[in-house]
C-alpha cells in the first residue's frame, strides 16, 4: 500500500528532526573536547585517538552514528594530502569506463569530488539536512579520512571494498604544511614554522592523525 503525501512528509519530517538531535549531541560532546591550537586550521580537537577540526569531527560522529555501509559499496580512505583526488579521479573513470557520459557524467565536467563525495563532508557534513544516500546510484563511490576504528560496524559487516591509499610520511607532511600556510595566508594568520608544524606531525598533531596509527589501522 502506498503512503499518502502527509504519511510520508510526517516520515521526513521525523527523520529530520532525529538527525538534528543526533547532530546536536555530537556538537555537545565536540564542543567539550580538548582543543590543539597552533597545529593546523582550523584548531584540532582530540576524540579516541585521532585529531580532527571541529566540524569534521562532529561530521565523523554523525558517520560513526548513522551511516549504513551496503556491500556493494567501495569506500577510498586517505589521510589528508595523500593523492585523495587522483584516486577519486581513477576510481570513478575505472568503474565508469563502460558507461555513457550522458549518464553518468565525466571528469571533463565534474570535479573529483563531486564524482565521489566525502562521508564526512559532503555527505554528513551539514548537520541541518539529512544526505540522500539512495539517491547515489549503486556501487556507490565514497570517500573517507576517518581511521578505520572509528567508522561504523556496517562497513566491516557488509564486506564493502574499502581501497586505502597512503603516502610516504615526508611528502604527507610537507604537502600539507604548505596547504594549511595558503590557508592560514586566506584568513589572515601567520605562516606555520616548518619546525613548529614538523613537531606537531611528528607528535601525531595532524588532521586524521597520528600518520602511523592511521595507516596501520587500515
Amino acid at each position: 500500500m502506498e503512503q499518502s503525501p502527509a504519511s510520508l512528509q510526517t516520515e521526513q519530517e521525523n527523520e529530520e528532526e532525529g538527525y538534528q538531535r543526533v547532530h546536536q549531541q555530537c556538537c555537545d560532546l565536540v564542543s567539550s573536547l580538548p582543543i590543539i591550537e597552533g597545529c593546523s586550521y582550523p584548531d584540532l580537537c582530540f576524540h579516541d585517538g585521532f585529531f580532527r577540526p571541529m566540524p569534521p569531527m562532529v561530521a565523523a560522529m554523525m558517520v560513526r552514528k548513522l551511516f549504513e555501509a551496503r556491500p556493494t559499496d567501495i569506500i577510498l580512505a586517505t589521510l589528508p594530502k595523500s593523492g585523495t583526488t587522483w584516486l577519486k579521479a581513477l576510481l570513478f573513470a575505472t568503474v565508469n569506463r563502460n558507461s555513457s557520459p550522458s549518464s553518468t557524467g565525466n571528469l571533463a565536467t565534474l570535479n573529483p569530488h563531486q564524482c565521489v563525495p566525502f562521508l564526512e563532508v559532503e555527505l554528513y557534513g551539514d548537520g541541518a539536512r539529512v544526505p540522500d544516500m539512495d539517491s547515489i546510484p549503486s556501487p556507490r563511490l565514497l570517500a573517507t579520512h576517518i581511521p578505520f576504528h572509528f567508522l561504523p560496524n556496517s562497513v566491516v559487516d557488509s564486506g564493502c571494498r574499502v581501497v586505502y591509499l597512503c603516502r610516504n610520511p615526508k611528502d604527507n607532511f610537507v604537502s600539507f604544511w604548505h596547504f594549511i600556510n595558503k590557508v592560514r595566508k586566506n584568513n589572515g594568520g601567520e605562516p606555520l614554522p616548518l619546525e613548529v608544524g614538523f613537531d606537531h606531525f611528528c607528535q601525531g598533531r595532524s588532521p586524521g592523525g597520528p600518520f602511523w596509527d592511521h595507516m596501520l589501522g587500515y
